[in-house]
């Protein structure tokens, strides 16, 4: 049986003069990144797709290479656009995304809607699957647009799915459906079915 699995990517150096898109991952997020091959084997993907986000690309790279598959970055898979905003606290940037979330059509913050970005998530989604017509498809990405796609398909409250993503965790799809079938972290196994 065939899957389609989004990543989210592993925990980032956190650097607040640049843009979020431009973080790396810190040691910690490499060390993690490692720990993904035992759940992804599970489900036995021919290729590791990432976005083009270099937080998303190292986790990626590290996980195939473990895995000895194949790494395609693909783009559409980002985040969120919001490169204009700067840094803000935790608490503001919780406040934003409850918002973001809640009013999808509106311009919260950023460069992007949350209707706008799940779209083009969902496009690029659907252009990956037809190339990759029987496999698991599996692809590392941001814990925003995924929350943002997964709730598209499914009936979950964002705001709580987004908060319940660790870095990494593994969220499976039925590939045919999208309907979600496992959440999985690396430190506790399966989060939610």
């Amino acid at each position: 049986m065939s899957h389609f699995i989004l990543i989210r990517h592993s925990n980032s150096q956190i650097q607040t003069d640049r843009p979020a898109n431009r973080w790396r991952l810190s040691n910690l997020g490499k060390e993690r990144a490692r720990c993904l091959s035992p759940i992804l084997a599970q489900y036995n993907p021919a290729t590791l797709f990432s976005s083009d986000e270099p937080k998303a690309i190292e986790t990626a790279e590290i996980a195939a290479k473990s895995l000895n598959l194949p790494h395609v970055i693909l783009k559409g898979l980002h985040e969120h656009e919001r490169t204009n905003v700067g840094w803000i606290s935790k608490e503001q940037f919780e406040v934003q995304v409850s918002e973001f979330f809640v009013r999808q059509d509106e311009l919260i913050f950023g460069e992007e809607t949350a209707v706008r970005a799940c779209s083009r998530f969902n496009n690029t989604v659907r252009k990956l699957l037809l190339h990759q017509p029987e496999d698991t498809v599996a692809a590392v990405s941001h814990g925003t647009v995924m929350t943002l796609f997964v709730s598209n398909w499914n009936e979950v409250d964002p705001y709580q799915f987004w908060q319940s993503l660790e870095m990494p965790s593994v969220v499976v799809m039925s590939r045919q459906t999208f309907e979600l079938e496992a959440v999985l972290s690396i430190d506790s196994g399966q989060v939610s079915e």
